[in-house]
């Protein structure tokens, strides 16, 4: 009976209510931001090489920042809990000082698309008329 009991559905909506869903959702976010921001960075680094500083690292700081399983690292290891506020805080101002040293190299603040010659499309079909209707 005590068993039943446990396992009720009252016992298990009552585990989630909005304090422990915005925790759950906090942590999906996160590993969100981890993954693009911090993969992203990584991924910076393997293409266009460690140098100069702007290229991927202050992604992956923000991405390493914002993670959980770094902070849950740094309580354990250090005594130092850091909030998800503060976890947050430190993701954004790694974009932000990575945006501003964009901007002081000569980069615009906000990103532009880069176009390359490679980026404009070719008409595969050597009919003009053809590849005007496909566009």
């Amino acid at each position: 009976m005590n068993e039943a009991k446990r396992l009720s559905s009252r016992n298990i909506d009552s585990r989630m209510n909005w304090p422990n869903a915005k925790k759950l959702l906090a942590a999906v976010i996160a590993w969100i931001w981890t993954i693009l921001a911090g993969g992203g960075g990584l991924g910076l680094l393997i293409l266009e090489g460690p140098w100069p500083p702007t290229n991927g690292w202050f992604a992956l700081g923000s991405g390493l920042s914002a993670c959980p399983l770094t902070a849950r690292l740094v309580r354990r290891y250090t005594g130092f809990a850091a909030s998800g506020f503060v976890r947050f805080a430190a993701a954004a101002l790694f974009i932000i000082a990575g945006r501003a040293a964009l901007a002081i190299e000569g980069q615009s603040f906000l990103p532009r698309p880069r176009i390359t010659q490679a980026d404009h499309w070719t008409c595969p079909i050597p009919v003009r008329e053809v590849c005007w209707l496909l566009r």
